[in-house]
């Protein structure tokens, strides 16, 4: 039976000349100063992740938001929703 190999989820690429500043401050990523490459290399791009996945988050969030505003009749009931619950004392 054939083992898997250790280097799946792996890859070699190059790294950008800002980027290989990266591991003199593993501090910025949280990391302690004793950190291997490996490991900054893996939060940066962690972190990074998950900045392109906010962005995309807010933009979807600004096409609702702009959709919304060009809907005068949406518009008018969460008017209406946030009266009555004004009104209510829930807020």
């Amino acid at each position: 039976m054939r083992k898997s190999s250790p280097t799946i989820g792996r890859t070699t690429l190059s790294i950008p000349g800002p980027v290989q500043e990266a591991p003199r401050h593993p501090e910025y990523l949280g990391l302690p100063k004793n950190t291997s490459k490996a490991k900054i290399f893996q939060a940066l791009l962690a972190r990074g992740w998950s900045s392109v996945l906010a962005e995309q988050r807010a933009k979807a969030e600004l096409e609702i938001y702009a959709a919304y505003e060009q809907d005068p009749e949406r518009r008018a009931a969460a008017k209406d929703l946030q009266e009555m619950t004004l009104r209510s004392g829930v807020v």
